[in-house]
């Protein structure tokens, strides 16, 4: 009995000790897999050597194997149909001789193009003229259809010249008090171009510009939104979508159009005097016409858009990219060259925006290169750009592609290309903007700080005693900074308006995708989607992870985080005793998700206090085209939110 006592009572403590064993093992385990996900200075942030009072921006090779695998050559678009028997000389269209030597006698309709609205246009077959010669003198547009009476052959076009009677603005500023006229004001953009795609894809014209033309590219410029309204509506108006009135085709009653709405920098330009232009192809997704309302009258003086409506219903009748004999590309360049040799002694501002070759390829644009080289070329040599401020740019990178899934991809998305070439007096004139300009090539700029630049060549009256205005450098604590000014080294996405989802010059570190915060991260990213769309389930389906793709952690320096205050007057010594340590990591993840193979990008805020994760709706893109998968949300309005996120359940 006592021997059993004994063997019972070793028992428990050999029971005690295997529980409290345990436990210390379970103990030690979270403890362990706590640090691991609590403490993202293990686990999240690398090496921070990089200088307290500048924003790195990447260091992205243009010819990185990663992306050109995905580069594919291309030709120059050529239209070797049958020649125009119509030329345009930019203010009459006249029958070519060689037309006639062919088919002998001709007879021309020239039928002008009346907008009704920015969806809408009118072929006025009750000014139909019948001719061989057709003067530009109260439209810009017609169509253009020629019969031969010989041979009873038929042909047809459509032109775009500027109009002679146009009304020319009245101005204060005479050219009295001016020692060299107004600057014009070109801006030549393209859709979906990162700075190196630009030149990759366009090396002739980029080496023109860069060698020839010694201008300058912004190499901190980074985009502030998602598409091309994100990039254009700062530019044009100093402030984001959000800011301005409603003008979404989606609020309907509550929409309004942009002409009263938004503060565009050309109504500026208008009163001082100038003749103004907006000019884009693809009238289908117009920058301000595919969600939002767009103009109830025509913004600018020279408005393309009409021109596109009418033509765009035709173009299947012409070879593939071309309009008669003359590749589409050309049409704005040649409109644009017209309206600068037109009216010389009117100042002009005029913005050109070309989509159809970069919108959904990357290799396409390469096509219009050589054009585009002699475009410039002809500016340069017509004298057009002795006074003239030229900008060649693009809205943003590829947002679709394949290449936009590879890292250095996604950063180039945020990095697209931006221009300035000024003209040859403008240095003498203005050297300390000038010299300021040339300082902040490789500070981060934005597209709200175009903007700035662009109103600050509105009030550039020629005079050399107004570059003393320029030695004032600008507002530190504005999110507008004008390139002639000194913008400061230290400047961050923040104090840039930039939200960490798309500042390309914060610090990065790659992730290990099966690592725990990052599996965390990727369902919390799924929740998100999922939360999106669970209204509307019936029509929705619920997305799970498929796979982790990448995953990295964005995150402040270590000096910008134990910087507490400046220790001396000058504020030139710092005060780096601050203890707080980092208390929020980005981290930024792309996912796979079914059904429908979509990838998802986001950013995601980590709390390492809170141990938990915030995501905004605005902070989530779709990177690989939902085509039509998102079919049962597509047509209603309502719904457009859900696109990018609804795998609609009914084939």
């Amino acid at each position: 009995m006592r021997h059993l006592r004994k063997t019972t009572s070793t028992w428990r403590k050999w029971k005690l000790f295997l529980m409290f064993f345990v436990l210390l093992c379970c103990s030690i385990y979270c403890f362990l897999f706590y640090k691991s996900i609590r403490l993202p200075t293990d686990s999240l942030i690398g090496s921070d050597t990089q200088d307290l009072h500048t924003c790195v921006h990447p260091v992205l090779p243009v010819n990185n194997p990663e992306i050109l695998k995905h580069i594919l050559p291309v030709q120059k678009i050529t239209c070797n149909g049958e020649d125009d028997w119509v030329e345009n000389n930019g203010t009459h269209a006249v029958l070519t001789s060689a037309a006639k030597a062919k088919y002998g006698g001709i007879s021309c309709s020239f039928i002008e193009i009346e907008r009704l609205d920015d969806r809408n246009i009118r072929i006025l077959s009750d000014k139909l003229l019948t001719t061989t010669l057709y003067k530009f003198e109260s439209a810009d547009f017609v169509r253009v259809k020629c019969k031969s009476k010989d041979v009873g052959k038929r042909w047809q076009t459509f032109l775009a010249a500027p109009r002679n009677n146009i009304q020319v603005p009245m101005t204060s500023n005479g050219p009295g008090n001016r020692l060299h006229p107004k600057l014009n004001v070109l801006i030549w953009g393209h859709d979906s171009l990162s700075r190196n795609m630009f030149i990759r894809k366009l090396p002739q014209t980029f080496s023109y510009l860069d060698k020839e033309l010694k201008g300058h590219v912004l190499e901190g410029y980074n985009i502030v939104g998602d598409g091309t309204p994100q990039a254009l509506i700062p530019i044009l108006t100093g402030s984001t979508e959000i800011e301005l009135p409603e003008a979404r085709l989606s609020q309907k009653s509550r929409a309004h159009f942009l002409n009263d709405a938004y503060p565009f920098i050309w109504k500026d330009y208008k009163r001082h005097g100038y003749l103004t232009g907006y000019l884009e192809d693809a009238p289908s997704i117009g920058t301000f016409q595919y969600r939002l309302m767009g103009f109830d009258k025509p913004p600018v003086d020279y408005y393309l858009r009409p021109y596109y409506i009418a033509a765009e219903a035709h173009f299947k009748k012409f070879l593939k990219y071309c309009i008669g004999s003359i590749p589409r590309h050309k049409i704005i360049s040649n409109y644009v060259r017209n309206i600068m040799k037109a009216k010389k002694e009117v100042p002009k501002f005029i913005f050109s925006f070309h989509s159809e070759l970069s919108h959904d390829s990357i290799n396409l644009i390469q096509g219009m290169d050589v054009d585009l080289e002699d475009f410039m070329k002809d500016l340069e040599i017509s004298g057009i750009l002795n006074n003239t401020v030229l900008i060649v740019m693009s809205d943003h990178g590829h947002r679709f592609s394949t290449i936009r899934e590879t890292q250095q991809g996604k950063l180039e998305e945020r990095l697209p290309f931006m221009f300035f070439r000024f003209p040859t007096w403008f240095e003498k004139v203005y050297p300390t903007a000038y010299r300021n300009f040339i300082e902040n090539k490789k500070i981060l700029t934005t597209p709200f700080d175009i903007h700035k630049t662009l109103m600050d060549i509105l009030h550039m009256t020629g005079l050399e005693t107004d570059d003393q205005e320029f030695k004032i450098p600008n507002n530190s604590s504005s999110r507008q900074m004008s390139l002639f000014r000194i913008i400061p080294e230290n400047r961050t996405c923040a104090m840039a308006g930039i939200e960490p989802h798309w500042c390309a010059c914060l610090s990065w570190k790659n992730l290990e995708i099966n690592s725990a915060i990052v599996r965390r991260a990727a369902y919390e990213l799924i929740n998100k989607v999922n939360d999106i769309t669970h209204t509307n389930r019936r029509a929705c389906a619920e997305l799970m992870l498929s796979r982790i793709i990448s995953a990295s952690s964005l995150y402040p320096k270590e000096a910008l985080m134990k910087f507490k205050k400046s220790s001396d007057m000058d504020g030139r010594v710092p005060d780096l005793s601050d203890k707080g340590g980092i208390t929020h990591v980005i981290i930024q993840i792309t996912v796979e998700t079914n059904p429908g193979m979509g990838h998802f990008e986001a950013s995601l805020q980590y709390d390492t206090k809170q141990d938990d994760f915030r995501i905004n709706d605005s902070e989530i893109s779709r990177i690989n085209a939902y085509g039509i998968q998102a079919h049962c949300v597509d047509q209603n309005p309502s719904l457009e939110h859900l696109r990018k996120y609804c795998f609609c359940i009914a084939s």
